[in-house]
């Protein structure tokens, strides 16, 4: 060791050669007593290591343009990406409150981007972009723990929060989608409000593409956007795909008040209370993958409307 990493020079003085091996003696036993009482001193990547740290270089390359499941795939195992909490319920709604708790991320990822690279000395409203990003984000949680009047008022409180880049209008089919007529919280989520659901979806992707277009030139910023509106596309095609797999089954008003079990002369209470009972029973949501339940959900929703544009 002293030989090798100390060798003998004209630079050095005489009595510095003549100790040299004593000098290597000692610094081999400092540094194994340090690597006794602190391993990591050594700093020896191990496989396990060496497999993660190449893994993390995975993930960061394809974060910009990986789907969202992929992403989750890799993310998951290495613990980078953050989830959403698990539902504790199934069907559409657990799914679209996942797909809007995504979509948050995207928009506060652009906001605070946005911010950091001097966009509203240029003209944009970052802050206005991580307020929808915040208020989606509580609506997809409120929704997940099923607070649902908590999930209304949210979703109310976010469709003015970005009125810079989005309009309150886009987002009246989710509210129709978890609100009754009356506006009271209703997580039956009826089958004929899905097509209006699906548009105010399709409105805020097309908004989250305009955003990234004004921003286009800062590509960095723009990209959580891009990935929000497909993950909100994704969200539409939920409601697009199940609502037209779904027969026309309307029913003859004379045969309305017989499928929701009432006879014609009961009140407007009685014929919603009615509805509600047996939508419980047959809802999609509780019944995922069978076709029967959906056909029998459709035509009590359809008889309910057929009454209600009749007597209500």
């Amino acid at each position: 060791f002293g030989s090798r990493y100390l060798p003998r020079s004209p630079m050095v003085p005489l009595r510095f050669h003549s100790c040299r091996r004593c000098c290597a003696a000692c610094c081999v036993l400092a540094v194994s007593l340090r690597f006794v009482y602190d391993p990591s001193f050594i700093n020896v990547e191990s496989a396990a290591n060496r497999t993660r740290r190449l893994q993390m270089n995975k993930y960061a390359r394809v974060a910009l343009f990986a789907e969202e499941q992929e992403l989750d795939e890799i993310g998951r195992d290495l613990h980078l990406n953050p989830q959403p909490p698990e539902a504790s319920f199934e069907g559409i709604l657990a799914e679209l409150a996942r797909k809007l708790w995504f979509a948050a991320e995207g928009y506060m990822d652009c906001g605070s981007l946005m911010g950091d690279h001097g966009w509203q000395s240029r003209g944009e409203n970052p802050a206005d972009v991580g307020r929808v990003g915040i208020g989606i984000r509580n609506v997809a949680e409120a929704m997940i723990s099923e607070d649902w009047d908590y999930a209304i008022e949210e979703l109310h409180t976010v469709s003015y929060a970005g009125e810079t880049y989005l309009e309150a209008q886009q987002f009246e089919g989710l509210l129709g989608l978890l609100t009754d007529d009356e506006g009271y919280a209703d997580p039956t989520a009826p089958m004929e409000k899905w097509p209006a659901a699906a548009e105010s979806l399709r409105s805020l992707a097309q908004g989250s593409r305009d955003i990234a277009e004004r921003i286009r030139d800062d590509d960095s910023s723009a990209e959580p956007m891009r990935r929000t509106a497909g993950v909100l596309d994704k969200a539409a095609e939920l409601f697009e795909k199940q609502f037209d797999s779904v027969p026309d089954t309307k029913p003859l008003l004379a045969d309305s008040f017989a499928v929701l079990g009432i006879n014609p002369s009961s009140s407007k209470q009685e014929i919603t209370e009615a509805y509600h009972k047996g939508a419980l029973k047959c809802h999609p949501d509780t019944h995922p993958g069978d076709e029967g339940k959906e056909v029998q959900f459709r035509t009590l929703t359809q008889a309910y409307e057929a009454i209600k544009e009749a007597v209500f």
